[in-house]
């Protein structure tokens, strides 16, 4: 899958809050987060809640993991129809 980094993208306020989960995987450096600089983001279409924590979980945990950190947020979103979440690289 080739992912469709966007730069420019507002991100919405959260409906939840700060999420408390910290867990995950951790990625190689040649993971997909790697690509993201800061202000891009991308759209993952997911229906299921379960999935959509898990691809912002994987994005958080493996930003913790590098030497600068890097740091990630997301939110649901829908996209052309479709509901998924978008990740933001913020730092």
């Amino acid at each position: 899958m080739t992912l469709k980094l966007k730069t420019g993208v507002p991100i919405p306020d959260s409906r939840f809050g700060r999420s408390a989960a910290r867990l995950g995987q951790k990625y190689s450096s040649t993971s997909k987060w790697a690509i993201f600089d800061v202000g891009s983001s991308c759209f993952f279409p997911a229906k299921a809640t379960k999935r959509r924590h898990k691809i912002a979980i994987g994005a958080q945990t493996w930003g913790k993991t590098q030497t600068p950190e890097r740091k990630f947020v997301s939110r649901a979103t829908e996209e052309n129809g479709m509901v998924g979440i978008t990740i933001w690289r913020i730092a």
